[in-house]
């Protein structure tokens, strides 16, 4: 058989041989007993104990036809293998020609045409059509690549090779054919091109261009290991791979590495060995690591390089469907490539995959791709999986993680990945959005084309704005509820429908609200004409309302849904209570709802609503019959009270609300029994109390959190440890490590320590169940500071690294919760402090930076809110100390000075604060203006700060 003419155009010939039009239909047994023949026989060439051709096909008559082209192609690829492993062969064995001896029977037919075919003694080079082939370079699921000679043109060339069993599979062929074809009609400076396409016996192959050089996945696993050393990280990409990756070309023929030392690429592409010169990215330097400037410039070059490539096939209507890190090569001159087009669909022909079917590589599927939607795949899909590329590139970690299949598509689906500037702080903010916008998981808001997406990356190197945003709030929380809207509806099932309310205005009304109202109408249609149906009504209203309310309360991120539930079912229950005033049951349950909907107004920062929801149902519950489920309620609203009092520094009041709910739950566990719940909540309020005791009393927070620890531990001892309890049992030995800090730094160690063991199970067990995650990045966070204490920096930074990673996924899953932002906002506060004292200036100015993005975005979606002002105040006034610290006095007195002005933005909201913070950034802002020299501007400093002691804060604004 010959090669097909390299030199045709536009397109590519096949070979003399090879298969053109449509492929037979399949007799399914015969080809199901033909792979078990040629199984048997593949193991038996491993083992070196191969039957002879001839007696394979007297043994199976019927399939004598297919086999003797089957079984030559076999052994002339297992003879490639062989001869690119020569370590493993013995040297007193020798490979038969599968066609020989003659002396068993043979069809005269199948002799004869065996005859004329040439077969290579073992130990020179085997022959596939016009190639030798010189030794493997790797292999995938679609094939195996060989780098081979082209004998007419005496080139080097990359050989790729159909398995020998995908020949029975008429899918895997018409694939095959597909990519060859894809590929061939392709013409670009950053595609691999494609030389010819044939079959010689029964193997199928096609030859392109041999590319010497590496894979981006391997520059990542590179660096990767680089982050695992705990090296200084490489010079440069260049010496990474050239170091880590190069081999001799004598060496062509040896063994191939295994996938898991980085060489041998999993997708079996065109990749030569690299050269000692080294690679780079397009030839740009790209500094000392992966966190530099250059470095990200060379990945957005590298980025828009593929797109352009991407753009072009797509023009010719070919969708690649498998873009990742495999797929994409860098040679020696640093240039890029993409190859692989093994899962290429050509949009006019939706023949060979059908609506359902999973393909590509699943790490980097698109959305519609994980839902096997076939007929949704477009351009967009490729951008989707540059998008993942790039960001695994930035990042060094999957944009989406899981143990398994279903967990990993279950991501792509509903889980946004973190944002890249949290897991690397010097990253882009523009580059970030690039990326983000092309792993949006609607595809209609992605780049439109990978044109689109290249066009914005060169302005990103050329310093001019992105077209692609950070999201806001709005739209993040648009697109979670977009995402979560079969979860809701399932929630409600046949009953309720929910639909998703925009956000970029008022809430709209949900039609699940829509039906709920219908029940409830009915409900009190019922309770109008007869008492006797009263139970029947009130339950409908609990069904619909503050049922559905708790079962919402399990989604991260759905306050919104449920508060506007809340407050519809508060509407119809002050109804009921007009006129069946002394029904105790639904009384209990009025009250029940309205603590839930403060709590709801809590989560979503309107703290003034919430107290005020609370005080009337605790005023209610003091007046209501004196039943055991009030008096829970009771101790419950007066707790949650007290921590919102506590919140805002007003520790007198809360200190009596902390107490009626002790008082209360102590009352009740001594005469209504002991039970789960009820230690759990008497627990839970010593610990909030004992926090806001922690800093004036420290002996007496002690002594209430080892009540709280007492008090569980017996309760576990007599009923069996459960989720509830270890969570509770966890969060007291936190916050005994921080009451501890001071006076028994190796008693809060232990403590601390025991908190994170408990909180990791919790979450292994459960995690989707953000509470526990929660818990576990405070727990984090108290370690870290504990470590900071003993000035060991660096398990102090591993300790809060781990909670931000926490808090920036509870962030990512429910945008809606303030607390969560707040928290991820100070750990990274203390994370870059923590960095600045251990000299990576760089990533401690990162962090911070951060952190205030976080806070700011606080106060300007929750302007009622003041202490989101006050935690940005601090931070500035912190990072004026980690400046000073360091030298750098002219940033330290502008941090200084930021740190007073939202001060007295703070103090402007709050007639009656206590102006003591802003004397400490006065007297710190002070100093360092002295140290520079500016005495004039210190002094006045000076002045402010001990009048700001004496004037009440109105009049300390007004300066």
């Amino acid at each position: 058989m010959s090669a097909a003419d390299p030199h045709a155009s536009p397109g590519l010939a096949l070979g003399a041989n090879a298969s053109s039009g449509a492929l037979p239909a399949p007799d399914e047994s015969r080809e199901q007993r033909l792979v078990e023949v040629l199984d048997h026989y593949v193991a038996a060439l491993e083992a070196g104990r191969a039957p002879h051709a001839a007696e394979v096909l007297a043994e199976h008559p019927d399939l004598a036809a297919d086999l003797v082209e089957c079984l030559e192609g076999v052994e002339t690829i297992h003879r490639a293998v062989r001869l690119a492993r020569p370590d493993e062969q013995d040297s007193d064995a020798t490979i038969d020609s599968p066609l020989a001896p003659p002396s068993a029977p043979v069809p005269p037919h199948e002799a004869e045409a065996a005859s004329d075919r040439p077969v290579a003694p073992a130990g020179e080079p085997s022959q596939i059509g016009d190639y030798l082939v010189r030794g493997e370079i790797g292999r995938g699921g679609m094939g195996v690549v060989y780098e081979a000679e082209e004998r007419s043109l005496r080139r080097r060339v990359a050989l790729k090779v159909l398995p020998f069993a995908a020949v029975l599979d008429q899918r895997q062929i018409a694939r095959f054919r597909n990519e060859a074809q894809a590929a061939a009609q392709l013409h670009h400076p950053h595609i691999v091109p494609v030389f010819a396409i044939g079959q010689d016996r029964g193997v199928h192959y096609y030859a392109m261009q041999y590319i010497e050089g590496q894979s981006v996945a391997q520059a990542i696993d590179e660096l990767r290991l680089d982050a695992l050393r705990g090296s200084a990280q490489a010079d440069s990409l260049a010496e990474t791979l050239s170091t880590s990756h190069a081999l001799a070309a004598d060496k062509r023929a040896s063994r191939p590495t295994s996938l898991s030392r980085g060489v041998a690429p999993a997708s079996g592409h065109p990749l030569g060995s690299p050269t000692a010169v080294g690679i780079t990215l397009a030839g740009a330097s790209l500094g000392p690591s992966h966190r530099t400037d250059d470095f990200f410039k060379a990945v957005a070059r590298l980025g828009a390089d593929i797109a352009d490539a991407l753009h072009h096939a797509h023009e010719y209507g070919v969708v690649h469907r498998d873009v990742k890190p495999s797929n994409l090569l860098l040679d020696a001159a640093g240039k890029a490539w993409i190859t692989d087009f093994g899962l290429a669909r050509i949009q006019s022909d939706l023949g060979v995959t059908a609506t359902g079917d999973l393909v590509g590589t699943l790490r980097y599927m698109s959305p519609e791709q994980a839902r096997g939607r076939a007929d949704q795949i477009d351009g967009r899909t490729d951008v989707y999986g540059l998008g993942a590329t790039l960001y695994e590139l930035l990042t060094l970690r999957h944009a989406h993680r899981g143990e398994h299949r279903q967990a990993v598509l279950d991501q792509i689906e509903r889980v946004e990945p973190l944002r890249p500037r949290w897991l690397n702080s010097h990253i882009p903010a523009d580059l970030e959005s690039i990326v983000l916008r092309a792993m949006e998981k609607d595809r209609s808001t992605r780049y439109p084309n990978a044109e689109a997406m290249a066009e914005d990356l060169r302005r990103f190197l050329a310093g001019l704005p992105t077209i692609a945003r950070p999201a806001g709030l709005t739209r993040r929380v648009s697109r979670w509820l977009t995402r979560r809207r079969k979860m809701v509806a399932g929630i409600a099932a046949a009953s309720l429908v929910v639909a998703v309310v925009s956000l970029a205005g008022a809430l709209g009304v949900w039609r699940a609200q829509q039906r709920t109202a219908l029940a409830l109408e009915e409900a009190q249609r019922q309770a109008d004409r007869a008492e006797t149906r009263f139970t029947q009504a009130r339950e409908v209203v609990d069904r619909f309302g503050a049922a559905l309310s708790d079962r919402l309360a399990l989604l991260p991120g759905s306050e919104p849904l449920r508060r506007e539930l809340l407050s519809d079912t508060l509407g119809y229950y002050q109804a009921f209570l007009d006129q069946a005033e002394h029904e105790p049951g639904l009384r209990e349950s009025v009250l029940e709802t309205r603590i839930k909907a403060a709590a709801a107004a809590e989560r979503l920062g309107k703290t003034d609503e919430a107290l005020k929801i609370y005080q009337q149902a605790i005023s209610e519950l003091r007046e209501a019959n004196p039943t055991d489920a009030a008096r829970s309620w009771l101790a419950l609203a007066a707790a949650n009270r007290a921590n919102l009092l506590a919140s805002r520094g007003e520790t007198t009041a809360a200190l009596v609300a902390f107490d009626e709910a002790i008082t209360v739950s102590r009352a009740l566990l001594a005469t209504g029994g002991t039970t789960v719940e009820r230690t759990d909540q008497l627990a839970a309020t010593l610990i909030a109390k004992a926090s806001m005791l922690a800093g004036d009393e420290p002996d007496r927070a002690q002594e209430l959190l080892l009540e709280a620890i007492n008090m569980v531990s017996d309760a576990v001892a007599k009923t069996g440890a459960d989720a509830r309890m270890t969570r509770r049992l966890a969060v007291t030995h936190s916050t005994l490590s921080e009451v501890l800090r001071s006076s028994d730094p190796a008693a809060a160690r232990r403590s601390a320590s025991r908190a994170v063991n408990l909180l990791r199970e919790l979450v292994a067990q459960r995690p989707e169940l953000d509470p526990y995650r929660a818990d576990l990045a405070m727990a984090y966070s108290n370690r870290a500071a504990l470590a900071a204490d003993r000035a060991d920096l660096q398990a102090a930074a591993v300790a809060y690294e781990s909670a931000v990673h926490e808090l920036a996924r509870l962030v990512d899953r429910a945008p809606m919760i303030p607390r969560h932002r707040s928290e991820l906002a100070v750990a990274e506060a203390n994370l870059a402090l923590v960095l600045a004292r251990r000299g990576e200036e760089s990533r401690s100015d990162g962090w911070f930076d951060r952190a205030d993005e976080h806070l700011k975005g606080l106060a300007e979606d929750f302007p009622t809110d003041t202490r989101h002002l006050r935690q940005r105040s601090a931070l500035w006034n912190n990072r004026g100390v980690a400046l000073r610290d360091r030298g750098r006095l002219d940033e330290a007195a502008d941090a200084f000075g930021q740190s007073v002005r939202i001060e007295k933005r703070r103090l402007a909201s709050l007639p009656q604060g206590a102006p003591t913070l802003l004397a400490l950034h006065y007297a710190n802002h002070a100093q360092v203006l002295s140290r520079l020299g500016r005495l004039d501007e210190a002094a006045r400093a000076e002045t402010l700060r001990r009048s700001v002691l004496t004037q009440s804060a109105t009049e300390v604004v007004r300066q």
